[in-house]
């Protein structure tokens, strides 16, 4: 065997070499982004069972939800500056979970779930 078949033998053992890298690097990747899709759902998902369990927490949590959801009963000032909290809260869990998507690192199913939660709370319809 000669010096040049040796070189080919190295340069075809090197390029498998890289190739094998290649497909380890992108399944590496692939788990990592499939790893931080799940932990931003899974944040979301906390946030928003703090955010029920803040409402049901006392009485009078639940009592300023309802209140403040029928257009009909009033609320003194302290109640409103309570009740716009609570929903801005909200609004801002959704919000994050909207960019969540739009980044593509939450999944369809995670998302289509959250939507409903959303129409439940706000009375849209669900179709």
């Amino acid at each position: 065997m000669n010096w040049d078949a040796l070189g080919a033998i190295g340069e075809i053992a090197g390029a498998l070499g890289v190739i094998f890298t290649l497909a380890y690097l992108a399944r590496q990747i692939h788990e990592s982004n499939k790893t931080a899709r799940n932990a931003a759902t899974q944040e979301i998902q906390n946030q928003l069972a703090d955010w029920i369990f803040h409402i049901n927490s006392t009485k009078e949590m639940v009592d300023l939800w309802l209140r403040g959801n029928l257009q009909d009963i009033k609320l003194d000032h302290i109640e409103i500056i309570q009740f716009r909290g609570i929903v801005a809260q909200l609004f801002n869990i959704w919000e994050r979970a909207f960019v969540l998507k739009k980044e593509g690192r939450m999944d369809e199913s995670s998302w289509h779930t959250i939507v409903l939660s959303r129409k439940k709370l706000t009375g849209e319809p669900w179709n």
